[in-house]
Order: structure tokens, then sequence, then C-alpha cells
């Protein structure tokens, strides 16, 4: 099997909307009570042996579907983006920092925007590996561009 970045970028957005269609199954079964008969409780059927969910995970992916379900699988975030814009309940206007960011940078651009300030205490460095040797080595000035 050849492994490529496009295989891999679109299992990433297959996975993603998968965790969309489970979300929606289980809001579908929570809500309808189509659990009856499975088990007493919509949260005993989510940490059954079979589904083997904690309640906790299956209201995040209801939760993502609720808020991501209109969006191209393209166009959605990460998976830990998305999860992190639901729990902590972040406006969709922060969707285009989510799918751009990293989920470190998105992290703190989120907490920049709680606690106002963008001051850091660090900076950031670019560096490369040299083939021939496989050492790293810091790049500087017109080297970066």
């Amino acid at each position: 099997m050849i492994f490529n970045m496009d295989n891999i970028q679109l299992l990433a957005q297959a996975y993603r909307k998968f965790l969309l269609e489970l979300g929606q199954e289980f809001k579908h079964i929570k809500e309808s009570k189509a659990y009856e008969g499975f088990a007493d409780t919509f949260i005993d059927t989510v940490k059954s042996p079979e589904i083997g969910f904690t309640p906790n995970e299956a209201e995040t992916l209801i939760h993502m579907y609720d808020k991501f379900c209109l969006l191209e699988p393209q166009d959605l975030p990460s998976h830990h983006s998305m999860k992190m814009m639901v729990n902590k309940k972040v406006d969709m206007s922060m969707l285009e920092d989510a799918k751009l960011l990293s989920v470190t940078d998105f992290k703190e651009k989120l907490k920049d925007e709680e606690i106002g300030s963008q001051e850091r205490t660090y900076k950031y460095e670019i560096i490369k590996r040299v083939n021939e040797t496989g050492s790293i080595k810091k790049v500087y000035g017109e080297e970066i561009d």
C-alpha cells in the first residue's frame, strides 16, 4: 500500500465526518429513546460494552454535530479543535482560526480572547534539517524566505 499526504488528509476528513455522524446517531437515540429494549437509559446505552463511550464523550459528539453539521468535511477543523470549540462554547466566528492554526496555537488564541492579552513569553525560531548529516540548524534572515 502506498501512503501519501493526500490519503492522510482524505482519511482525516472522513474521520471528522464520521465523528459528526456518530454525534447525529447519539442525538437521535437520545431524543427518540431508541435505546429502549437495549438499556434502561441513554447513559446506560452509551456506557455499555458494545458502545464503550463515556456520557461526556457522547454529549460532546452530539454538540459537535449540532455545531458543525452544515459544514462540508473539507471545511471542518481538526477533531481536537472541534471538541475545543464545543467544550469551551466558542463562537463560529473562530472557525477559520480553528482550521488554520495548530491545536496549540488555537488554544493560545482562545486564551488570548478570554483574557484579552497577546503577550508571549517565548518566540518562534525556524529550524531546518540538514539532509546530508541529519542534524538541525537555526535558519536566519533571508534563508527564511
